[in-house]
């Protein structure tokens, strides 16, 4: 009984179905011009010559392969919106398109798997968009100040494997930077003093240049990529990298502030590794950083 009810509700909606798109086709084929492929292809009365028993089981693919030659173009958009790839067998189905193949026989394209593809593709987009994240998308952005600018260059670097460092900045009159340049930290030539041993350097001569500069226009700071080429591969392991080793301005000076309160190293290299999990620094390098820091307050130099 409830089978049955289900099937005729199912067919009192295609034939509601089928009487909307009969009266549509009719005001679209009286009013529709046929200058062009989308006006011949609105004013198409292909209705007409069914009836609702074969508008239930329509095959819309088979005929846009008939209509191929007389709607190419929209064929085409048809085409790319219908079929999904099923099989990599050449077959004569609806669609053959040098190795995608839309059959009943390997799929069904349905509303729900049609989604459910548009969804995956959207994910693995996303995917390649955050692999692929370059500094030349930094170009259109806009950062408050130098420091912030820095800091997104740097982060952006690293994502990609690269290591970046300041090379150099510019200051006008009073001694506000209104410029900074950015480089690989592999740039350049070693020109250190020969010595009796042989001594090696990871300098390669890499010509990564970035410049950022204070733009009137926008009022605030924007990144300009000089060069985007890299002549070496990036860094395997980043924990074993010199910059790792090193602390920001942020981390210097909160390293600072509890050593002048007499706590332990180890106490604030398990704070700083909570606000930054991805750390690589070890409680040695920080017992060197801090007694570096007291002899040179010792000293008088700070």
């Amino acid at each position: 009984m409830y089978a049955a009810s289900s099937s005729s509700r199912s067919q009192d909606v295609n034939f509601d179905l089928f009487n909307t798109l009969k009266q549509n086709v009719a005001k679209r084929a009286r009013g529709t011009s046929t200058s062009s492929e989308l006006g011949r292809y609105l004013g198409t009365d292909w209705i007409s010559g069914i009836n609702p028993e074969e508008f239930e089981n329509f095959d819309s693919l088979a005929w846009w392969k008939q209509k191929e030659s007389q709607f190419s173009i929209s064929f085409a958009m048809a085409r790319d919106l219908l079929s999904v790839q099923a099989s990599t067998v050449a077959s004569k189905s609806a669609f053959s398109l040098s190795g995608r193949v839309l059959s009943i026989r390997r799929t069904r394209l349905t509303p729900a798997s049609l989604e459910m593809c548009i969804c995956l593709k959207d994910h693995l987009d996303a995917m390649e968009r955050v692999q692929h994240h370059t500094l030349l998308e930094a170009e259109l952005e806009v950062f408050v100040g130098h420091d912030e600018l820095v800091e997104s260059a740097i982060a952006r670097g690293l994502e990609n494997i690269y290591v970046l460092v300041r090379s150099r900045s510019k200051t006008n009159a009073s001694r506000a930077v209104i410029k900074v340049w950015l480089k690989c930290d592999r740039g350049g030539v070693y020109k250190g003093e020969p010595k009796l041993r042989h001594t090696s350097s990871n300098k390669t001569g890499c010509e990564f240049e970035l410049i950022g500069k204070y733009e009137r226009s926008c009022g605030g700071w924007k990144l300009r990529v000089v060069n985007s080429e890299h002549n070496h591969q990036g860094a395997e392991r980043l924990g074993d990298h010199p910059y790792a080793m090193r602390l920001n301005e942020a981390e210097t000076r909160l390293v600072e502030q509890l050593s002048n309160q007499n706590i332990l190293p180890v106490t604030y290299l398990q704070l700083l590794r909570t606000k930054t999990p991805i750390m690589f620094l070890t409680l040695d390098l920080f017992t060197m950083h801090d007694e570096s820091y007291v002899l040179d307050k010792t000293r008088g130099k700070l």
